[in-house]
């Protein structure tokens, strides 16, 4: 069996493991981790509710003069 999963390794990996792109074993010892360490727990607690709440947002859109210039740019080329 693989060693533990240290908290510095699980910030490292962390994102991987929420899009689902971690093997088993590195998954697995993730999991493990947040079994029993509440600290990270809430870390990936808190880094869900922040992809929530920036999934709420609306797109940034530039203001309209500055898209309309942008636009003029483009099709000037």
């Amino acid at each position: 069996m693989s060693r533990e999963m240290r908290c510095v390794e699980l910030v490292e990996v962390v994102t991987e493991w929420m899009e689902g792109a971690l093997d088993d074993e590195e998954r697995l010892r993730l999991e493990a981790h947040l079994a029993t360490c509440s600290e990270c727990a809430a870390y990936v607690a808190q880094l869900r509710l922040v992809a929530v709440l920036l999934r709420r947002q609306p797109p940034d859109r530039p203001p309209a003069e500055a898209r309309a210039a942008l636009l003029d740019a483009f099709h000037a080329r």
